[in-house]
């Protein structure tokens, strides 16, 4: 009997490539360019811890992207001083 096992890796995006994206979609970075990209790295992961951040990523990029389109639309009608006058609130 052969003492050998077979494992399988898969590529894993460090930061997760939906964070990385979430990230370069925000002003401060799009507006400085690709010097302020977060960029990745793959390292290996087994199937099964990939399988379990997949999931989980998922689950909490899908909230994130509600939690965003909700503060949009709450914002979109609010109404304050601030923003009519384009100052802040103290």
């Amino acid at each position: 009997a052969s003492s050998t096992s077979t494992f399988r890796f898969v590529g894993d995006h460090m930061p997760p490539k939906s964070v990385a994206k979430q990230l370069n979609q925000a002003f401060p970075r799009r507006f400085l360019g690709s010097w302020a990209e977060v960029k990745y790295r793959f390292y290996p992961q087994c199937m099964d811890c990939s399988s379990r951040q997949g999931g989980l990523l998922g689950v909490a990029t899908t909230a994130l992207r509600k939690q965003q389109q909700q503060s949009r639309f709450s914002h979109l009608f609010s109404t304050s001083l601030a923003h009519v006058g384009g100052g802040t609130n103290a």
